[in-house]
């Protein structure tokens, strides 16, 4: 049940990094430009929840908690910084 919520917290940090950040913009711009569906499937949190969540599982299952807890604190951050 552990690593399903590691899972679940994991794969939304690092959907939130790719398709909201700041530091991807340039990159989804970039992506978009070349190529309009896969630019639409990085930019959308829903399209892309899928692909973090099978990055997130790979991570957990090959232990490298490092990065699961980054991504969980990086969700974390970006909830606590929205502005309601």
């Amino acid at each position: 049940m552990i690593d399903l919520i590691l899972i679940v917290f994991s794969g939304a940090g690092l959907t939130f990094i790719v398709t909201q950040s700041n530091i991807f913009k340039t990159i989804r711009e970039w992506v978009t430009y070349k190529n309009q569906g896969f630019g639409e499937l990085i930019s959308c949190p829903q399209c892309f929840g899928l692909y973090g969540g099978l990055i997130s599982y790979l991570l957990v299952r090959f232990n490298l908690d490092i990065l699961v807890y980054g991504l969980i604190v990086s969700l974390v951050c970006f909830i606590l910084n929205k502005k309601i």
